[in-house]
């Protein structure tokens, strides 16, 4: 629950030129905390739906998944060395989008789960609530 109340306040508080909402920066150890809860939402979809789509034969699903999975993980990737480079005071706007993207491609990941009647891990929806919950669109 920590994680998630965690997301929300970096995204609703950490609104940058791209984003709606524009706010103060949050600390480095906040956005780095988003961005592995991000993560971990991503390869819990991931697991789930290559599982769910190799049992039921699902060819169109998996390639979903995988498709999803690849821009998320990449978004997620860019983020994290952003942050690694210092870089993510200066550029928050990029630092938001990238997230905002990635639990986009998240959502397409959970929809294929979804359409295979499978769960979606509760990290996962946690994540997309949050990100709901800010409105917040990239230009």
């Amino acid at each position: 629950m920590r994680l998630a109340r965690a997301l929300l306040v970096l995204l609703v508080l950490a609104g940058c030129r791209g984003v709606a909402s524009p706010a103060a920066v949050p600390a480095r150890e906040t956005a780095r905390g988003v961005v592995l809860t991000i993560a971990r939402a991503i390869d819990s979809a991931d697991l789930v739906c290559a599982v769910t789509a190799k049992t039921r034969k699902d060819i169109l699903a998996a390639k979903k998944c995988a498709d999803g999975y690849e821009v998320a993980r990449l978004d997620v990737l860019r983020a994290s060395a952003l942050l690694d480079a210092g870089e993510a005071k200066h550029d928050a706007p990029v630092l938001i989008c990238m997230l905002i993207e990635a639990t986009e491609s998240l959502k397409k990941m959970a929809e294929s789960i979804v359409s295979m009647e499978a769960k979606v891990p509760p990290i996962v929806d946690d994540a997309l609530k949050l990100s709901q919950a800010t409105g917040g669109k990239c230009q």
